[in-house]
């Protein structure tokens, strides 16, 4: 149906309809089967006369080889329309939520509203919606969101309502209204879990993920617990390694609440493994945090230190938030040796980085956390507490942290 609407869409001069799919890497089975369904309808307007043809270009599931392939599609002269604005809200979105373009989404919204497409005025929306709640703007990122589920519902795309009200629920959640943020999660899990498609089945645990995070977020452990456990195992039964990193990074810090370090451990270690064995190192800090959390609890604090280093190094190659996560528990160890001096320095740099935008979602424990380390270093300080943690804002976490990641 897609391929029809695309062909529907293009000028009679076009002869030519370029598609980017995974065809090699870990979406491989996800873009061989749509690859299937494009040959099909091809075929069908083959033989009624058509030459038309379509050529697909192999984004190797890797985020910056699928950016090149789509930037090198909206360099090429044409008129508005709805596959444009949906490559430019694709395109806006290149990975991770640190890495959202607010311009080019705002791109594909206005191009989506002059040519009055809802299916990318639901996607422009629900892109905006979570750059919005990155920036920790939660008012208008629940606003943004209820306006992709309008737009997603009047184009009748269960995918896209389903993508509005997984990030609504989150959204809500964030806001303090976690009543009406775990509703939402679980009416939509509900939803889709008995279905058969295999469209839908890969959807069902990122949405029990997130439910699960949300759960975490607000101290719901043994709820969190179990659904992470659970989408952990989804994860494994589709073959999502990457996933399955995201999820064990949670999972452990779980565990380590709850009072179970060793399960932690033993959750950190086959995540570590395999992101060593894929080459994705994107969860290594945060990992690797989990693991220094889970051996300060056993009292193995030279383990605890080889950990923090590193998560510290590996935060230096990745994103500011994981650092802010890093700094909190470092700042907590440094209190609990009494090197208070320390403890300021660290909390000077972890402050010095922007929260808004690239640490929206902290647990409550985490924000408890940073909260004692603050006032247990200012109560030993005194007037002594600003300057060092003024020193601590002109340095990096790494500078900062050195004497407590190197000392006996």
């Amino acid at each position: 149906a897609e391929f029809w609407r695309m062909r529907e869409a293009i000028p009679e001069a076009n002869k030519k309809i370029a598609v980017v799919l995974p065809l090699t890497g870990e979406y491989s089975q996800y873009g061989e089967a749509i690859q299937r369904g494009l040959e099909l309808a091809h075929e069908e307007l083959v033989a009624g006369g058509s030459d038309v043809t379509i050529e697909v270009f192999d984004s190797q599931s890797d985020p910056a080889t699928g950016r090149e392939l789509l930037d090198d599609a909206l360099a090429i002269p044409g008129r508005p329309s709805a596959d444009r604005a949906r490559v430019l809200a694709v395109r806006g979105r290149p990975g991770q939520l640190h890495q959202l373009d607010v311009d080019r989404n705002l791109a594909a919204l206005a191009m989506a509203e002059d040519l009055g497409d809802e299916p990318e005025l639901a996607r422009a929306c629900i892109h905006l919606g979570m750059a919005s709640w990155w920036r920790g703007d939660h008012d208008e990122a629940i606003a943004f969101h209820e306006r992709g589920r309008e737009h997603a519902s009047r184009a009748g795309s269960p995918f896209l309502i389903g993508e509005a009200t997984r990030w609504l629920g989150l959204a809500l959640v964030t806001a303090g209204r976690p009543r009406e943020g775990f509703a939402l999660q679980v009416d939509l899990l509900r939803m889709v879990e008995p279905s058969s498609s295999p469209g839908v089945r890969a959807v069902v645990p990122h949405l029990r993920m997130y439910l699960g995070h949300s759960r975490r977020h607000v101290g719901e452990l043994e709820a969190a617990l179990l659904d992470l456990e659970t989408t952990r195992s989804e994860f494994r039964a589709l073959g999502n390694e990457t996933s399955i990193l995201h999820v064990a990074a949670g999972l452990a810090d779980v565990l380590v609440d709850l009072g179970r370090p060793a399960e932690a451990l033993d959750v950190v270690g086959d995540a570590l493994s395999i992101a060593t064995a894929t080459r994705r190192p994107n969860w290594d800090s945060w990992l690797l945090c989990s693991a220094m959390r889970a051996r300060l609890a056993q009292g193995e604090e030279a383990l605890a230190r080889a950990a923090a280093r590193g998560a510290v190094r590996a935060a230096e190659r990745g994103w500011d938030g994981d650092q802010q996560r890093i700094g909190i528990e470092l700042a907590h160890l440094a209190v609990e040796r009494d090197a208070h001096e320390t403890a300021a320095r660290i909390l000077g740099a972890v402050d010095a980085l922007d929260w808004p935008l690239t640490a929206p979602v902290r647990t409550l424990a985490e924000l408890d956390r940073h909260q004692q380390a603050t006032e247990a270093a200012a109560d030993a300080l005194g007037e002594r507490f600003t300057s060092a943690h003024e020193d601590g804002a002109a340095s990096t976490l790494a500078e900062a942290a050195a004497r407590l990641l190197t000392s006996d």
